[in-house]
């Protein structure tokens, strides 16, 4: 079995979008959204993979610390894994076990904007919130990570060809800063010298 977890995705929106490109095989697609519980750890490219937001005595540490990034280990009713690439700071307990079982770091619990934070100043988009049906993976960063250029027939191959051999990527993701009160909603247009230059996606208040 193939578990998949989705950052942004809904399980039911995941799951429709999966179905949709089954032909001819034998697959059960299960939304364990309602039984599985997750614990996202941050900062653990920190050096000796143990930060304040990762630590609470040896709990935390045994399950995430020892694994490599794109690494993964049986925990529990779950699985703990390490993010790759760009994701590689990042930790993942996975469980459709208690809750209450969860190692749960007795130092810093962040809120949503804090994780924002982290995440915009690391560039980590999230799908579909920064990049979606509208844009190529290319325009996100993603090429790297979510892209291969080597595997066989998919459907997009002939796209991702195209964008591999001309590279006419003509939009991309940044960052951007700015002093507007209330905090523009996403989606909000942005202008640079009167020109429309693109437009915001996630948005959070620098604190």
């Amino acid at each position: 079995q193939l578990w998949v977890l989705s950052e942004g995705l809904k399980g039911a929106a995941l799951r429709e979008r999966l179905e949709a490109y089954i032909v001819a095989d034998d697959v059960i697609l299960d939304d364990a959204s309602d039984r599985a519980h997750a614990l996202v750890c941050a900062g653990l490219d920190a050096p000796g993979g143990k930060t304040p937001e990762a630590t609470r005595g040896e709990d935390v540490p045994l399950l995430l610390a020892p694994l490599e990034p794109g690494r993964w280990h049986a925990a529990g009713d779950g699985v703990a894994f390490r993010g790759s690439g760009t994701r590689a700071g990042l930790g993942y307990v996975v469980t459709t076990g208690p809750v209450e079982a969860l190692p749960t770091p007795s130092g810093v619990e962040w809120t949503g904007d804090e994780a924002l934070r982290w995440r915009i100043a690391r560039s980590l988009v999230r799908v579909p919130d920064d990049v979606g049906p509208g844009e190529f993976p290319n325009e996100g960063g993603l090429d790297t990570e979510a892209i291969s250029y080597t595997k066989g027939c998919y459907l997009g191959q002939e796209t991702v060809a195209r964008l591999k051999a001309f590279a006419q990527i003509r939009r991309g993701i940044r960052r951007v800063e700015g002093a507007d009160a209330p905090l523009p909603a996403p989606g909000s247009p942005l202008f640079q010298n009167g020109k429309r230059v693109g437009e915001l996606r996630t948005t959070v208040g620098d604190g």
